[in-house]
């Protein structure tokens, strides 16, 4: 799932994203999430992307969304003007596909799952898709930073 989209950062801003990233992670502890339900963006009308919501009682996500626009703003990047929505990305259409019908409702199975971390990843983008490499990886609660070969991100 994608907290903040950033674009194309130039080599000499990276330490600083890295920075502000550390610093957002030191002041939010882990928490649990779950599975929501189906929805589309921007619309069922002209639907470019089918996700599935995720369900976070405490807001943790839109509270980590909104900490990341305020300490990437004087770097240079946009805050988002966007409601945050927090969802997993199922499906992207390259031409916008029209739903007649109401999504269904989904019963989706599992447990609620831990959210220990954040990771800046870096899009590699080719004819057959995007390959992601991950950059940096921040331990919630910690501050700390841990390199790019520590476990596998839950974001």
């Amino acid at each position: 799932m994608t907290l903040k989209f950033l674009g194309s950062v130039p080599e000499e801003r990276l330490e600083g994203v890295v920075e502000a990233g550390a610093g957002v992670t030191i002041a939010n502890a882990p928490g649990t999430l779950s599975l929501g339900d189906l929805g589309t963006f921007p619309s069922t009308k002209r639907m470019r992307v089918l996700w599935v919501g995720l369900l976070d009682p405490v807001g943790m996500l839109a509270g980590l969304a909104s900490q990341l626009d305020q300490v990437l703003e004087p770097l240079g990047f946009e805050p988002e003007k966007r409601a945050f929505t927090p969802h997993l990305t199922l499906a992207r259409f390259k031409t916008p596909r029209r739903l007649d019908a109401p999504l269904p409702t989904v019963e989706l199975p599992g447990e609620p799952f831990g959210l220990n971390e954040l990771v800046l990843y870096r899009s590699h983008l080719s004819p057959r898709g995007a390959r992601y490499e991950a950059l940096q990886r921040w331990p919630l609660g910690a501050g700390g930073r841990t390199g790019a070969g520590s476990g596998e991100p839950l974001i």
